[in-house]
Order: C-alpha cells, then structure tokens, then sequence
C-alpha cells in the first residue's frame, strides 16, 4: 500500500517523512543493530536503501527524487 492512498491530505514533506520512516522500519527489521547507529550512518543506509529499492511506486519515486542522506537525516533528526 502506498503513503498517498492512506491520506489524501498529507503534505510532501508529511509523505516523505512518511516514507522515510517506512524505510528504516524496513531496514531496522532486517538489521536490528542499525537501531544503535548514529544518525547520519542510518540515514546513509535509508538513503542507499530508497535508490535502489525497486518496490516503490511511481509516485513514491517521484516525492523522494532529490533528497539527500543529509536531508534523510534531517527527518530522522525530527521524527
């Protein structure tokens, strides 16, 4: 399911917050010891994660073209 069909009135910045978080759920299931990571290694691994994940949809694609791991870390920063 995608972030933008669970709310239609979500911001951009929301649904790549939401996405973001998705993401790290994902990556931290998979790998519990990236809970104990700093900051900017997470957000590098969520940002090398979102490239080359193939299971987003077009428009998730679209809301998360152009964040950097810096602006990722950002997000997590202020969850």
């Amino acid at each position: 399911m995608s972030v933008e069909n669970e709310n239609p009135e979500l911001s951009d910045a929301d649904r790549r917050r939401k996405l973001v978080m998705r993401q790290l759920d994902a990556l931290i299931t998979s790998n519990p010891q990236l809970y104990y990571e700093a900051t900017a290694a997470v957000a590098r691994a969520v940002h090398q994660d979102l490239q080359n994940n193939e299971s987003l949809t077009e428009d998730e694609s679209r809301a998360l073209a152009g964040l950097s791991a810096r602006d990722i870390e950002i997000i997590l920063a202020y969850k």
